[in-house]
């Protein structure tokens, strides 16, 4: 064989055919990447940095003063003016699916009362069962009357971002 023939085995496609290794599909190391940068963000700025972030259900591990202060300020608001606004923040930014009556009554600062019958009429939809229990809170400073469905004690069918 001259020079002129000579074939170079060491060129990639001859290697990817040759491996003993299986070669890796594309994007098989997203998943594990993702993680690296999430630990690399936890520990460069801290949980409390990552609980500050809108991420739905986090409310519950807020724990600056600012925050608090804030609730504070709009549970007053509400319980002593039954401000629409401050019922708004407190249910935008406070409740969550999975809470209890009680834990929503501390939360907005005041007792709710069983809506019965009338809670019939807010059932729309197939997401509520016949056994769920309506509770109502308001009416506010606009006349609006909320009532949120507990199944088995726990908040149900909650979205924050339908509170207006």
């Amino acid at each position: 064989m001259n020079s002129s023939q000579h074939r170079n085995f060491s060129t990639s496609s001859v290697r990817a055919t040759h491996s003993r290794h299986t070669p890796r599909k594309p994007g098989m190391f997203i998943i594990p990447g993702a993680w690296v940068i999430v630990l690399i963000v936890t520990c460069t700025l801290g949980c409390e940095s990552i609980t500050k972030l809108n991420i739905p259900g986090m409310q519950y591990y807020r724990h600056d003063a600012e925050f608090e202060a804030k609730k504070a300020k709009h549970q007053a608001n509400w319980r002593e003016h039954q401000s629409a606004e401050s019922l708004t923040w407190l249910l935008r930014n406070t409740i969550d699916n999975g809470m209890s009556v009680n834990e929503v009554n501390q939360a907005i600062s005041t007792e709710a009362e069983p809506a019965g019958d009338r809670a019939e009429s807010y059932k729309t939809g197939a997401n509520y069962l016949v056994t769920d229990d309506g509770y109502r809170w308001g009416p506010d400073s606009n006349g609006r009357v909320i009532v949120l469905f507990f199944r088995n004690n726990q908040l149900v069918n909650f979205d924050p971002h339908e509170i207006q």
